[in-house]
């Protein structure tokens, strides 16, 4: 519906981050694990990963926020014109998140937990490197 409403900026935003991104970075992550890289370069592309990787959680939060914000209610009596008892009319809206959002939320962390057992184990096996202070 973005793109039907012309809002490409936002639809490009959802889709590199909430379709696009979180695949990625589980690519990266299987690359660094598997893949015979330098040290210096895997652990750079681990703490890379480690750090931006905590903007997934931003789309659980926008989807706490949709639950909350779509929450209405709306109730109405009107009298009719004749003299007629009153009619009384409601309208509800309201989400119920159910398994899949506890199921989005799960992997969300545990993505975040993956990645940063692979950056300490990363971290032994270098030796203990840390990364120079800022």
């Amino acid at each position: 519906e973005m793109l039907e409403t012309r809002a490409y900026y936002l639809a490009g935003v959802v889709i590199a981050f909430s379709l696009i991104w979180p695949y990625v970075k589980l690519l990266l992550m299987l690359v660094a694990w598997l893949a015979p890289l330098r040290t210096e370069l895997r652990g750079a592309l681990l703490v890379f990963l480690d750090q931006v990787g905590k903007w997934s959680l931003t789309d659980n939060i926008a989807m706490f926020l949709f639950i909350v914000l779509f929450w209405v209610r709306w109730d109405d009596t009107a009298a009719a014109a004749d003299g007629r008892p009153a009619t009384a009319s409601s309208f509800g809206l309201r989400c119920t998140p159910a398994t899949e959002l506890n199921a989005f939320v799960a992997a969300t962390v545990l993505s975040l937990v993956l990645g940063h057992i692979m950056l300490a184990v990363h971290r032994h096996d270098a030796g203990g490197q840390r990364p120079p202070p800022a």
